[in-house]
């Protein structure tokens, strides 16, 4: 085992609380910037076009699910996790399902590496300790044997994209450890798909157990925090945790991707409140949840902020367009259109976070206050901190989610501003149009008005000037061939207003017979390489009832 770091102060639970809520704004810049740095590196090593700037952000390679495995249900071994439980915790899930995923070999790794943070019942830290392989396993049998020796344990695990994975994700657990874990503390099954990184968009996990009195005996609460930047952070974050009233022991079980700055501030966080000297009592069961909950929320900032700024330039832009201040532009305003359209896909990402996130956290205040009516009237003030935090983030992100719906209104309203200045700018172009062709009518008119003036007599004195008629000698004489002028002037005209009435079945049987050309000549090719087993036959049949179609349709035409 390799010890991390060490806090030998004891564990003092008022001033800890008040220390958890009053982090320096130098720590939380730092970890602004590095969650900014992590989320760049990793969207360049995915291959994403990434800046936390100006950029929008945007995957280029597939979506997470299409690389998901389906899951082939294996027969229920009931001597196996999670048949194993007790029998209220087994009855509601799905036991051959999460079985069959954890029998999964590539979901697991092939080390074991995890973190591990406990408080003891003196109320000191024991700070952060990494496990590897079998160290894991002496721990969950250590723990087992003694399972009132600590207060409070936080296992930290992790997991990275992998493919021939169920999840297309794979945890640093190796299987037997995972299972061992899994029996030792009764985690619930609940928690198996999220262990695995499925990402999950449904209700947070609550379960009660009671005693024979019908008093709270243990509690277990299991949510996935929503993912803000779905573009960049791919590995979702996981957290478990069960209360056990007997023992008054408090286990989490902490999921997430590697390098995931959101748990590894939150990490420094739960180590810097533990080591603070606070009042004897111990610590509230929700306190980590609720930094891990705070720490996520806290990562939605830089995205908001830059959707609102990307927003309010596009806002200055059409204001700038519809005061005049800017010639309109079709490609300009093109490109204005498609930016508003990727705001208004991204404010819905985030209304959709911000819908999740809330329901995580006010389940989780439920869960609170449903542990902390079941508690000692002596620990209900110590309770109230986190509490009152705790409704004070569901009003928080109440909040935001009343501003992002503020941004999609402002970009409705945009964008049918920018509807109707191209609607105008089409009015106007369609009013040159108009009067192009009104010009052009009147020029048309003209001529037809001076071809009436002079046809009449230029096809007179073309006539009497044919050498059908003689004029010579003061009489008109007419020779006996002027019935020749009337057999080609009639037939010539009849057939040029059949083709004028057939012009357009022309063009189209010309089109046709373009296209049965070039499929016989694709005819030919595909003869010229048939092999003597007479594979490759239904392409050529294909493509001779294709010609035969297209004689059919000449035929019609004709």
């Amino acid at each position: 085992m390799e010890s991390l770091s060490q806090s030998s102060e004891p564990l003092r639970m008022l001033s800890t609380e008040k220390a958890v809520f009053s982090r320096s704004s130098t720590h939380r810049e730092q970890g602004r910037d590095e969650i900014e740095k992590v989320s760049n590196e990793t969207a360049a090593g995915l291959g994403f076009v990434c800046n936390m700037g100006d950029e929008i952000v945007r995957p280029t390679k597939q979506r997470l699910a299409s690389e998901y495995e389906d899951v082939p249900r294996t027969p229920l071994n009931r001597d196996q996790y999670p048949s194993t439980l007790p029998a209220g915790s087994r009855s509601a899930h799905d036991l051959a399902y999460y079985q069959s995923i954890l029998n999964h070999e590539h979901n697991f790794a092939s080390r074991t590496i995890c973190d591990v943070f406990e408080v003891g019942l003196d109320g000191k830290p024991n700070g952060l300790t990494r496990l590897h392989d079998d160290a894991l396993q002496d721990y969950i049998k250590k723990s087992v044997e003694c399972s009132t020796a600590i207060l409070m344990r936080i296992i930290y695990l992790t997991s990275i994209r992998a493919k021939n994975t169920t999840f297309a994700s794979q945890i640093s657990l190796q299987k037997g450890h995972a299972q061992e874990l899994l029996q030792a503390f009764q985690v619930s099954a609940h928690f198996v798909s999220l262990l695995l990184g499925e990402p999950d968009y449904g209700a947070p996990g609550l379960h009660h157990s009671l005693d024979s009195q019908g008093k709270l005996q243990r509690q277990e609460y299991m949510c996935q925090h929503p993912r803000w930047d779905s573009h960049v952070k791919l590995q979702p974050c996981s957290v478990y945790m069960s209360v056990d009233r007997t023992t008054n022991v408090t286990t989490y079980i902490v999921m997430s991707g590697e390098d995931d700055r959101c748990i590894e501030i939150a990490k420094k966080r739960i180590e810097d409140a533990f080591s603070l000297p606070t009042v004897e009592q111990p610590p509230d069961p929700f306190l980590v949840h609720h930094i891990i909950a705070h720490e996520s929320f806290l990562q939605s900032k830089p995205i908001i902020t830059k959707l609102r700024h990307r927003l309010y330039d596009a806002l200055d832009n059409v204001d700038a367009y519809g005061k005049g201040e800017k010639s309109l532009d079709r490609v300009a305003l093109r490109a204005l259109t498609n930016e508003l359209h990727l705001i208004s896909q991204d404010a819905d990402s985030l209304v959709s976070s911000t819908e999740m996130g809330t329901m995580v956290v006010e389940r989780m205040s439920a869960a609170h206050k449903t542990l902390k009516e079941a508690s000692d009237a002596t620990l209900q003030n110590a309770f109230s901190l986190v509490g009152d935090s705790l409704e004070q983030h569901v009003q928080t992100l109440h909040a935001r989610r009343r501003w992002l719906l503020s941004y999609k209104s402002r970009k409705d309203i945009a964008m049918n501003l920018v509807f109707n200045l191209v609607t105008q700018q089409d009015s106007e172009t369609n009013m040159s149009i108009a009067q192009a062709t009104k010009n052009d009518s009147a020029a048309m008119k003209t001529i037809a008005a001076l071809t009436m003036v002079f046809l009449p007599a230029t096809a007179i004195s073309s006539f009497f000037g044919m050498a059908f008629f003689n004029g010579q000698g003061g009489s008109l004489t007419v020779t006996s061939n002027w019935w020749i002028f009337l057999a080609t002037t009639v037939p010539m005209t009849l057939i040029l207003f059949l083709i004028w009435l057939k012009w357009p079945d022309i063009l189209n049987a010309l089109e046709v017979i373009g296209r049965s050309t070039h499929a016989g000549w694709k005819l030919v090719r595909l003869r010229s390489k048939i092999p003597d087993d007479g594979s490759d036959r239904t392409r050529v049949d294909s493509t001779s009832s294709g010609i035969s179609s297209l004689e059919k349709d000449v035929s019609k035409i004709v």
